[in-house]
C-alpha cells in the first residue's frame, strides 16, 4: 500500500481548453512572449500558417484551434476541412 501511495504522488493532472482561433489572434498571442511555444519549428508560426492556408485552403473550411493551459498556448492545431472527402477503399 505504501508503494501505491508513493507512486500516486507522481501523478500529474493536466487541465486544458481547446479554443477556436483566427490568424490574427494567434499573431497577437505569438507577439506576447509568455504565450510563445517552446518548439523550434516553423510550422507553428502564424506567418507560416497563413501561407499554408493561402496555398492549400481553397474550397475548404479552416479549423484553427489552440490548446491552452490556463492562458498559455501549449499547442496549435491547424486543420483543413473539405466536404465529401473520403479515404480511398482498398
Amino acid at each position: 500500500m505504501a508503494e501505491a501511495r508513493q507512486n500516486a504522488e507522481w501523478c500529474v493532472y493536466m487541465s486544458y481548453v481547446v479554443t477556436q482561433e483566427s490568424f490574427d489572434s494567434l499573431t497577437y498571442c505569438w507577439a506576447d512572449s509568455s504565450h510563445r511555444l517552446r518548439w523550434s519549428s516553423i510550422f507553428v508560426l502564424p506567418t507560416w500558417l497563413k501561407v499554408w492556408w493561402q496555398e492549400f485552403g481553397s474550397g475548404s473550411e479552416l479549423y484553427l484551434r489552440a490548446v491552452r493551459q490556463g492562458e498559455k498556448i501549449i499547442g496549435i492545431a491547424p486543420l483543413l476541412v473539405k466536404d465529401g472527402m473520403t479515404l480511398p477503399r482498398n
